[in-house]
């Protein structure tokens, strides 16, 4: 009856259960550190007279049903919860308050008259509220503030990055509260305001070298500035009579204010929840608790959630009000291939960080998990936890056929397999590796690539360091990214001809009770000659001073890069491309396509105009001399690619 008429009077009950407890907490808190003061505070007052006296007054107002005086009894413990002092005059939850008080009076006299240790004699009353019967436990609740700066110092440095991200996130939904505040159906509510937000939420900020001060809105302004550009956009659309429900769709997904992604929603959450730790620990946030205690919702609930969110999320006619475009991942090109291979951690470097080309035999060439990964990858097409929980014991001959066993905690079930090991690796010594690692003692294949503390698992360690390596040398790409590499072994396989269920079998990805037997066992030769199909043009010698083969050069012919900007129209189209040296920055082609619209103040609105045909064709043309660097932007990307179609059949053939 209680938590339906706190309900009904709009109380939050779980920040009533925070109110309760921080009476308690910081009333047997100044109890304790009363008892052991040097000397009384007020030694001319009777305390044990003054605490009867209170304690008469306080059945008297339970009695007279006096519920006002519930406002003084928990003043403290409001302010410090940032509860309003009119909401605690709800009879039901005044009498609670009153009741809780006077159970705190009888506790004080008590040890007023015995002297007893009040955490043993309040031991049931803290245990009650949650609260452990130590010095701990009685520690006044952490603010959010300062939750955020204990758990980014606990973290690595790529993940405190994302913990300020939530953290700034949390402190304009909440505001700088106590941790003890946050209940389950507020942080609901805080992730569902994360879902909402603009995917480059925080990105216009004014802040670089120059200027230090980072002028970005708060948050809740850019969320209620993307919702109010949506919501013209969709009565505008919603009003055109002339556009039929697909047109009406199209315009939709392509000028809504594209929203952070499912994926991205669920790492925020996890970032929240060490925020939480950090505060309050692991108990409210475990497995092993009802999911209506928690204080943050299981990945499972988060996901139910989405869903529902997601549901809710289209106008009465069904068109959807939210759009998110999450990471589209591309084949890696050729030339970024040979970039890679060639590359100084392939070919030798001046020191550990292999950022700088060896110069002569004297370079260091490190054979670890940032050499073999990406090799195992393009060439077997395994994930990269795959390959890093592997044992040397994993490493196998079967039926004269080297393989590698892929086992232990996987994706699913489908991913436990046997692969060959293609002859790439075999020419480049990984067996005569795997026996030195094996004499050494080691266990591990790559042991120097610990697990995160979050997850459990390795490949977001190993891939951060992978793509801090790939920036130093200028090969890191946003859609060419190190999980394409996999992809990329694909779309080669299918090149090569390879059939569809073969390719699955190899990239772990078969589904449903069909099982290909014959490249289990007996035809992991047949298997391995699909993967040796498979040709990036590596060039092997022996190298003498080092005692192992080594990656000389690559057949694939490096092209100078160049990379495209391009204008595009309200509607998505291409209005203007301009296609600029990699190294220079000098201009090799800027036009303006003919009949598009494009504002004065963009610089290639005064280009040179060409048809769609003429511009397609001169950009395959610069596509025949240089590598492309494709926009930043799926969007732009796509639409640039789209514009190629209109090229000559010659050139685009």
């Amino acid at each position: 009856m209680l938590i339906q008429e706190i309900t009904r009077n709009q109380v939050d009950p779980d920040r009533i259960r925070a109110l309760l407890q921080e009476m308690v907490r910081s009333t047997v808190q100044r109890i304790n550190e009363d008892l052991i003061s040097p000397e009384p505070a007020h030694p001319e007052i009777d305390r044990l007279a003054s605490i009867q006296a209170d304690l008469e007054e306080l059945k008297s107002a339970l009695r007279r049903r006096t519920w006002s005086t519930a406002i003084d009894a928990a003043h403290e413990a409001a302010q410090v919860l940032g509860l309003d002092p009119s909401d605690l005059k709800t009879p039901a939850l005044a009498r609670q308050i009153l009741v809780t008080r006077r159970r705190l009076l009888e506790l004080e006299a008590q040890v007023e008259q015995d002297l007893d240790d009040p955490l043993q004699v309040g031991r049931e009353l803290l245990k009650e509220h949650g609260l452990q019967p130590s010095l701990e436990g009685l520690r006044p609740p952490m603010r959010l503030s300062e939750a955020i700066e204990k758990a980014k110092n606990d973290a690595p440095d790529e993940v405190a990055k994302k913990i300020a991200s939530v953290g700034k996130l949390a402190l304009d939904f909440f505001g700088d509260v106590s941790m003890t505040e946050l209940t389950h159906q507020r942080t609901v509510e805080f992730l569902e305001f994360v879902w909402w937000m603009p995917k480059n939420w925080g990105k216009v900020h004014g802040k670089n070298r120059f200027n230090g001060i980072d002028r970005s809105p708060p948050p809740s302004e850019e969320r209620r500035g993307a919702d109010a550009a949506d919501r013209k956009l969709i009565a505008v659309v919603l009003a055109d009579q002339s556009l039929t429900q697909p047109d009406r769709r199209q315009k939709l997904v392509a000028g809504l204010t594209p929203r952070l992604t499912e994926g991205y929603t669920i790492v925020l959450r996890d970032m929240f929840r060490r925020i939480i730790v950090a505060a309050l620990g692991n108990q409210r946030v475990g497995r092993d608790i009802d999911e209506d205690d928690r204080i943050i919702p299981s990945h499972r609930q988060l996901k139910g959630l989405m869903a529902k969110w997601k549901r809710t999320a289209r106008t009465e006619c069904g068109l959807p009000t939210r759009i998110s475009k999450p990471k589209v991942r591309r084949s890696w090109s050729l030339e970024r291939i040979a970039r890679l291979l060639t590359s100084p951690i392939y070919q030798g470097s001046t020191g550990r960080q292999r950022s700088r080309r060896a110069t002569s035999d004297k370079g260091v060439l490190i054979r670890d998990a940032l050499y073999w990964v990406p090799l195992m990858m393009l060439h077997m097409g395994a994930r990269p936890e795959e390959i890093l929980q592997l044992a040397l014991s994993n490493v196998i001959l079967r039926n004269r056929v080297f393989c590698i066993v892929i086992e232990g905690n996987l994706k699913n079930e489908q991913s436990q397999r046997i692969l060959p090991i293609p002859q790439i690796l075999l020419d480049l010594g990984f067996i005569e590796w795997v026996r030195q690692r094996r004499r050494a003692g080691q266990v591990w294949l790559f042991p120097e690539i610990p697990e995160d503390k979050m997850h459990g698992k390795k490949s977001q360690i190993f891939g951060d360091r992978l793509r801090t390596v790939l920036k130093t040398l200028d090969i890191a790409s946003e859609h060419e990214d190190i999980y394409a590499l996999r992809r990329t072994l694909s779309s080669r396989l299918l090149h090569a001809g390879v059939d569809t269920g073969i390719r699955q079998r190899i990239l772990g990805h078969l589904e449903g009770t069909t099982v290909d037997a014959h490249y289990s066992d007996d035809g992991l030769a047949d298997l391995k000659a699909h993967l040796d199909l498979v040709d990036y043009g590596i060039e092997i010698v022996k190298r003498s001073a080092l005692g192992y083969p080594i990656i000389s050069g690559c057949r694939i012919s490096l092209l100078p890069q160049v990379f495209v900007d391009v204008d595009l129209e309200t509607n998505g189209a291409i209005a203007a491309i301009g296609v600029y040296d990699a190294a220079t920055e000098e201009a090799l082609m800027e036009v303006r396509i003919e009949g598009t619209k494009l504002p004065a103040s963009k610089p290639r609105s005064s280009a040179k105009r060409l048809d769609k045909e003429q511009a397609a064709d001169c950009l395959l043309e610069i596509s025949t001399s240089y590598e492309i660097l494709m926009p930043g932007s799926e969007e732009a990307t796509q639409a640039l690619e789209h514009l190629l179609i209109f090229a000559e059949p010659s050139r685009s053939q």
